[in-house]
Formats: structure tokens, C-alpha cells, sequence
């Protein structure tokens, strides 16, 4: 069974007494998978042959002519190593510096294995091969092995996209979108060893291939050749994600989420048809298991499902109240058209105080002379008060709240990270809306959502706009 990689002969690898022991360890390693009978072929860019030289013994150098973009790395990309691929032989590839460890007959196991299902390997992180103490690696695969034709439109697709080897996001996606077409199975043996290191890869770099990513599985999840209810879960769980993120201030929140969402469907999909290679063996799943483990939520999913429905409750229960109880009068109704609350420079002050009378109160939020003391509203929140909103434009209604309360989260917040100073900020949410009707159940909404974190609150307005919308 042939193993491919991108193995330079040298590289810099301190073990646990500083000693660099980079030179021989790239040679230990290619040794060991030749040691287990597999063959070797190590795929550069032309412009690497000189400083590749002769090379390792027994290894089978390809040199590839590809114009890649100014400011990537040198690496062979996915479609350089998936040419002229032999169909229907088992392939495996591999990261160049795991070490395998001794098994007669291995690569004639994995070969056999590798033709009913794509198996994945993760390594375990060593402080160096002589001293074998640590954990398995799950943020990303080592190895994944396949026969071509069983995962050809995977390949395909694959092959269209800048990926590159020694790069992120290429080992989330091809085994995820490989698992539309054949099994996704977990080689669970101790068998790849790693030498740790820190991690090179960029942060850039990575933003920039996990939006091709979720692009590409998103093209494959449509695929009419995909198994069908494995392509409707991502599907759902992709989209689901979008609008989780759809007020995101930029994609990086929605990038990490991806990333959580990907390695939990792979660890998910893969770990329900686990096999151990040296015992020959299926590894059962415990009594109980779900049949179709892959719908079980993250437990970032999980979180974001709880603020989804705690907003959508409170929304739906002040909306059927303003449906039971409709507003007394238009007089009442249109009262902030004639007279906005915060006509009054200092309506909201810095010590938070306003007059019972203000509309604020109307809107179901309690006197700030009842509460426990609270942060002042900030500054920042006073000083958008420049863009009110009118019942024409009930859809601005995300927007303009999260305007409203963005000076009260801490510079690196994000979305669902809790809110400094729930009342006051409730207060100024309202008020912003105070150009349009409002009566009890919006203020009901905002002030309870206020309580969980700015995701939740724009979810709340985003109900109380279509709520306008249907009505007018």
C-alpha cells in the first residue's frame, strides 16, 4: 500500500533535554512506515528539489510545477498529491513527521480496511520518541486512507480547492465530505507517534480556508450522488450555524464555531464504526448508543440552541400577551412618534435615573430606583443615539439594538459572553426603539433577553421585527 507525504530530510525538533533531534527524526519516521510495508512517494514543488537533494533511501521524490499564489507556502496542494491517483488501490496520506509504531503485517490490514471505509488516524503527542508519554490528538487527522473511485465526487471537489498539505482545514474536509460517499471509520489503535511542537500555521491563513471551507461542504451536502440523510444533517447543521452568526461583527466567531462543529461530526461520524487494526476487530459502540450519533448537538450547538429557544420563549409568550391584551389606545400606541424618550439629553443619565413617567417604564422595565445598583449605562450607548428607527423599518431592528449596547460588552466579547450591566442596557435597547409602537411585551422581551448576552437580545428584536412587519 502506497503512502503519500511531503517530507523534507531535515527540520528543527528539541526534545525534553533541549536537544535538537530534528535532523534524524524525518529519516525515523519514513523508516518506520517502510518497516510496516508500505511504500513511499513524497510530493514537492520544483522549487524544493535543490534543497531536497538526494533525499531518503527508498523513497520515491515527485517534483510538481504549480503557480501558486504570492505569499503561500511551498507545499504540493491537494490536487498535486491526488493526480493520477490508481482508482481502485488503497492509498493513505500521511503527516511526515509521525512515527509508526512496529507491526508486522499492518500495511496489508489497512490496505484491506481501507477498501470497504476511509480510515482515520489521529497521532499522540510525545515530548519526544524516546520518552512515550502523552495524549491522543483530536483537533486535527494524520493519516486518512481510501480507495479513489469509492470517494471520486470528494476527490473531485476536493482537487477545485487551495488546499494545500502542512496546511489547515484540508484534514476537516476531505474525510467529512468522503463520508457522503463510504464509511467513515476511526483506526482506534495506538499507532502514530508525534514528537510535539507548537503549531505553524497562521491565523489569517486559517480564516481564510475555513470559509472555503463550510462553502465546500455546503457544495457537498448537495451533492445528488451523497448518502441522503447524512448530506441532510450537514445541511441543516451548516445553515443553522450561518444564522446562529448572520449578526456576527465579523466571521472569526463564525470560523471557530465551524471548526467545533466539524471535528465533533468527525469524531461523531467516524468513532461509531471504530476498528482496532492489530486485534482485526469492529469496535462495538456502548449499549444505548444513538443509531445515527452524528445528530447529537456540540456542546457549543447545545449552548447556542439554549439562548435560541430562551429568546424565541420569551418572545413568543410577550407576543401572545400583546395578541390577548391588544393596546388600548393609538394615542398610546404612537406615543413615542410625538414624544421620544431621549428628546431629553440627559433622559438617561450617568447615574442611570430617569423619571417614572418616561416610556421606558411603559415598555415593562422596571424603575432603576427599584434595582439594585448597576453599572452606569455607558457612554457609548448614550452617544448612538443618533439613528432612531421608525415602524417603516421594523427589519433594522438587530441592527439598531446592537448599536444600542455594543459600549456595555468588553472590547474582545463576542455575541454570547454575558452582559456588563443587564437593566441599563435593557433600557437603552428600548429606547432606541422608542420611534416605533411599543407596548409592554417589547420591553418584556428586550429586558428579559438583556439578561443573557447580546446574541439572545438581537434575537429577541429580530422577532419583535418580523412581528411589526406582519402587522403593518
Amino acid at each position: 500500500m502506497r503512502l503519500i507525504t511531503s517530507a523534507f530530510p531535515r527540520l528543527q525538533r528539541l526534545d525534553e533535554n533541549d536537544v535538537d533531534v530534528g535532523p534524524d527524526l524525518v529519516a525515523r519516521c519514513i523508516r518506520s512506515w517502510q518497516d510496516n510495508g508500505f511504500d513511499i512517494v513524497s510530493i514537492h514543488n520544483r522549487a524544493e528539489e535543490e534543497a531536497i537533494g538526494d533525499g531518503l533511501p527508498g523513497v520515491l521524490y515527485r517534483f510538481v510545477d504549480e503557480a501558486l499564489p504570492e505569499g503561500t507556502r511551498t507545499t504540493p496542494t491537494l490536487a498535486a498529491v491526488l493526480a493520477d491517483l490508481p482508482p481502485d488501490a488503497p492509498v493513505g496520506i500521511i503527516n511526515a513527521d509521525v512515527f509508526m509504531v512496529p507491526f508486522p503485517g499492518l500495511a496489508a490490514r489497512m490496505s484491506a480496511a481501507a477498501r470497504e471505509a476511509t480510515l482515520l488516524m489521529h497521532r499522540w503527542d510525545v515530548p519526544s520518541l524516546r520518552r512515550r508519554e502523552g495524549r491522543r490528538f483530536d483537533v486535527g487527522v494524520d493519516l486518512i486512507a481510501f480507495t479513489p473511485r469509492r470517494i471520486a465526487p470528494a476527490l473531485s471537489a476536493l482537487a477545485s480547492r487551495p488546499y494545500q498539505l502542512g496546511v489547515p482545514w484540508w484534514d476537516y474536509a476531505l474525510p467529512l465530505a468522503a463520508s457522503l460517499h463510504a464509511p467513515l471509520t476511526l483506526v482506534a489503535d495506538t499507532l502514530l507517534l508525534h514528537h510535539w511542537h507548537k503549531l505553524t500555521w497562521s491565523e489569517p491563513e486559517w480564516h481564510v480556508l475555513a470559509e472555503i471551507t463550510e462553502a465546500f461542504l455546503l457544495e457537498q451536502a448537495a451533492d445528488p450522488q451523497a448518502e441522503p440523510l447524512l448530506a441532510a444533517e450537514f445541511s441543516r447543521r451548516l445553515q443553522q450555524l450561518g444564522i446562529d452568526y448572520e449578526d456576527a461583527p465579523d466571521r472569526h466567531a463564525r470560523n471557530y464555531a465551524l471548526d467545533d462543529l466539524a471535528r465533533h461530526l468527525i469524531h461523531q461520524i467516524s468513532g461509531a464504526r471504530s476498528i482496532s487494526l492489530l486485534a482485526e476487530m469492529r469496535l462495538l459502540p456502548p449499549p444505548g448508543a444513538p443509531e445515527r450519533p452524528w445528530e447529537i448537538l456540540s456542546e457549543q450547538e447545545m449552548q447556542r440552541a439554549a439562548l435560541r429557544q430562551a429568546a424565541e420563549g420569551a418572545a413568543a409568550e410577550a407576543l401572545h400577551a400583546i395578541e390577548e391584551e391588544p393596546i388600548a389606545s393609538e394615542e398610546t400606541a404612537y406615543r413615542f412618534v410625538e414624544e421620544p424618550i431621549l428628546a431629553e439629553p440627559d433622559a438617561l443619565g450617568e447615574d442611570g435615573g430617569s423619571s417614572p413617567d418616561q416610556a421606558v417604564y411603559g415598555n415593562g422595565l422596571p424603575d432603576p430606583e427599584m434595582l439594585p445598583d448597576e453599572p452606569a449605562v455607558p457612554d457609548a450607548i448614550i452617544a448612538s443615539e443618533d439613528r432612531p428607527i421608525t415602524n417603516q423599518e421594523p427589519t433594522l431592528l438587530p441592527d439598531v439594538v446592537a448599536e444600542a449596547v455594543k459600549g456595555a460588552m468588553p472590547p474582545d466579547a463576542d455575541d454570547h459572553a454575558p452582559l456588563v450591566a443587564p437593566e441599563p442596557v435593557a433600557m437603552a435597547a428600548a429606547s432606541r426603539l422608542s420611534m416605533i409602537p411599543v407596548d409592554s411585551g417589547v420591553g418584556v422581551i428586550l429586558g428579559a433577553a438583556a439578561y443573557d448576552s447580546l446574541a439572545a437580545l438581537k434575537t429577541a428584536a429580530r422577532l419583535i421585527g418580523r412581528r411589526w412587519r406582519d402587522r403593518s
